[in-house]
């Protein structure tokens, strides 16, 4: 799993908009939803994510993400 996934299964276990993400970034909706569609994204904008989803920065990359167990309360 890559991370535009991570990022889709987060954002969907958390019922969280992709406008919601997006504003705690501080980044467009369009720009958040390429993320989800594979677009490559700004190492700037990586700790925000994890902080977002409660998550390590590592985690967001982990292919096993969900086998783990590993989501934000």
């Amino acid at each position: 799993m890559n991370i535009s996934k991570n990022l889709i299964k987060l954002r969907d276990s958390n019922k969280k908009t992709q406008q919601e993400v997006a504003d705690y970034v501080g980044v467009e909706r369009k720009t958040y939803q390429g993320w989800e569609s594979g677009k490559p994204i700004k190492s700037t904008h990586i700790p925000k994510l994890a902080q977002f989803f409660n998550v390590e920065i590592g985690d967001l990359f982990k292919d096993n993400l969900f086998n783990n167990n590993v989501s934000s309360t």
